[in-house]
């Protein structure tokens, strides 16, 4: 009920949740919970740009023309090329990144190929609300904090059904959003959900903005994680709406 009586209020708001970072961050918030923070008023932020590391191919163009995968996807992390097979092992969890070859000349094993390719797939929502240690960790550390209060850390501990439903909400529409806001809280999440390779690229400081490439990247990336189509996954702990 808490959830539906928040998601009425946000419509009644009326604004786009597809809000780019430079308009929501002339918003200044008035409260400490994430709504407020979101779509509260917000002092205009510096505008001074900054300098971002050289990266090569990051323009989608650049992968069309090259026939290479989409940046980020799965068949993109698993090219047989340096920078992939890094940000393979740095995006996958240990237990699955210890059997991957940091040569990325050795091949990659038909059995273990398998393994990441069910990982990328419940890579999102999902794998968030996973009943699994690592994934309830990442979940409290990826949420705005007044949420993550409400996520018990013990991941035996079940959810109510009205949180587990509005974290997927959140993730579904909010997340991209509320991680380019340029407040400490949304910067730090932000670095810690992105995969190293494109993490670097993100300022720490919250009041340096993020390069327009760079942004635009990350929101490729939640389009192919959080706001990809919800699978049924039968072993999902908690009651999924």
């Amino acid at each position: 009920m808490v959830a539906f009586n928040i998601l009425w209020k946000l419509c009644a708001i009326g604004l786009s949740a597809t809000a780019t970072s430079s308009d929501v961050a002339q918003e200044q918030p008035k409260k400490e919970s994430f709504l407020s923070r979101f779509f509260g008023k917000k002092e205009e932020a510096k505008t001074q740009p900054v300098e971002v590391q050289e990266r090569d191919n990051t323009d989608g163009k650049e992968d069309i023309e090259t026939g290479e995968p989409p940046r980020y996807s799965v068949e993109w992390h698993l090219l047989p090329k340096p920078e992939n097979r890094a940000a393979l092992r740095s995006f996958l969890p240990r237990s699955l990144s210890r059997k991957v070859p940091e040569d990325c000349n050795e091949p990659i094993g038909p059995k273990l190929e398998k393994q990441i390719r069910n990982y990328f797939s419940l890579y999102g929502v999902e794998w968030f609300l996973l009943p699994e240690p690592e994934s309830r960790a990442a979940l409290r550390k990826a949420l705005p904090s007044d949420i993550a209060k409400d996520v018990p850390e013990d991941c035996n501990k079940r959810m109510w059904c009205g949180l587990e439903e509005y974290i997927f909400k959140f993730f579904k529409i909010y997340a991209t959003g509320w991680y380019l806001l340029p407040e400490p809280e949304s910067r730090a999440a932000l670095r810690y959900v992105l995969p190293r390779s494109l993490a670097k690229y993100v300022p720490e400081d919250c009041n340096e903005p993020i390069d327009p490439e760079v942004e635009n990247e990350i929101r490729e990336f939640f389009s192919k994680t959080f706001q990809k189509q919800r699978k049924n996954i039968e072993f999902l702990g908690g009651h999924m709406f």
